[in-house]
């Protein structure tokens, strides 16, 4: 079984973090790929040989933590619906999404660790600019989500 916790604790560890980190991408980068690790356990917990499709609004939640205890970036829920409201654009057309937008020193982030469904690389750190990700209606994207919390914590 893979031990989460020692992913995990090496993003706490002063030595690791000197070796490995030297910017917010790398951050973002390390944070996001211990966040995979974590998030595919927990799916293959649930249900072996699930895959990530349909599972990116619990992604978002579970990033999101993980950023907001262990960096001070401002880190937003972004989605879209793939047809006339944002979302996830490839060869294939529109699809609806969620991910994360990460704001640094550096600048804006894209952060999705379910882009496999899609075909891309299963982490994505990518400014926010990038074409593939349209953020659709913030106010409806923050309505959803409060309902998607409630429901997960009631």
């Amino acid at each position: 079984m893979l031990d989460l916790r020692s992913y995990e604790s090496q993003l706490d560890d002063p030595a690791w973090r000197k070796l490995h980190i030297s910017g917010p991408v790398d951050e973002l980068k390390a944070v996001a790929n211990v966040a995979r690790l974590i998030f595919i356990a927990i799916l293959e917990d649930c249900q072996p040989g699930v895959s990530t499709e349909g599972t990116c609004a619990y992604s978002t939640v579970l990033v999101k933590m993980m950023l907001e205890s262990r960096t001070g970036y401002k880190v937003t829920q972004k989605g879209g619906d793939g047809q006339g409201d944002g979302g996830y654009f490839d060869a294939a057309g529109g699809h609806g999404h969620y991910w994360l937008e990460v704001d640094t020193a550096a600048g804006a982030y894209v952060v999705d660790i379910t882009a496999d469904q899609f075909g891309a690389d299963p982490v994505v750190v990518v400014p926010a600019s990038n074409p593939q990700y349209v953020p659709g209606d913030q106010q409806l994207v923050d309505e959803q989500f409060i309902g998607f919390i409630q429901g997960i914590v009631s």
